[in-house]
């Protein structure tokens, strides 16, 4: 049933169920209210809802609930990239904008949660691949270690404990008088 709260200029509109429950109120400054889930069915491709703000502002969808108030939101920007945002603050966690580009406010965890800008757990198989013009150069991390095809460019040590091996798994030393490197006709060491 429907049945109108007038109360002079305060007045809303209510629609309820059989049994009396709300379903959904139409209040006098516009908001609508619904108590239950909100279903859209028979949908085509990219239609469904839209949020149109007014002038400059930024429609969004808030995440709440009672306990906590705000969890999170989504928000487009003008600049036509989306914003995800959790907690109370607001503070943007992950931006996609339309160039196709994630970008992150803060650590990146795969599989796994740590105090790294970017962890990646995995028990088997390549952890980690980077590639770039077509596989030329190339770093691949996997549960024996890291391989470098192409350029491998090192500041500082290569073991934990600073020592340089060329020809060995296992150097004893980063010094060496006698050090001697042959290069193959064809270039490379």
């Amino acid at each position: 049933f429907i049945h109108n709260t007038a109360t002079a200029s305060s007045s809303n509109l209510v629609f309820a169920t059989g049994n009396s429950l709300t379903a959904l109120t139409l209040s006098h400054s516009g908001d609508a209210t619904f108590s239950g889930q909100l279903i859209v069915n028979g949908l085509s491709n990219y239609t469904g809802l839209t949020l149109t703000g007014s002038g400059g502002s930024r429609p969004g969808i808030n995440f709440n609930n009672v306990n906590d108030g705000v969890l999170g939101s989504i928000y487009g920007t003008e600049s036509n990239a989306l914003n995800i945002s959790s907690g109370t603050s607001g503070v943007v966690a992950l931006t996609l904008d339309s160039s196709q580009n994630a970008s992150f406010g803060g650590d990146v965890g795969i599989g796994q949660t740590g105090n790294a800008k970017l962890e990646v757990l995995a028990n088997t198989g390549e952890i980690f691949r980077a590639d770039s013009s077509g596989g030329a150069y190339r770093l691949v991390v996997n549960q024996t270690g890291a391989n470098v095809q192409g350029v491998l460019d090192v500041l500082g040590s290569i073991t934990t404990s600073g020592n340089v091996g060329i020809g060995t798994d296992s150097p004893s030393s980063y010094y060496s008088d006698d050090l001697v490197v042959k290069v193959p006709d064809e270039g490379g060491i």
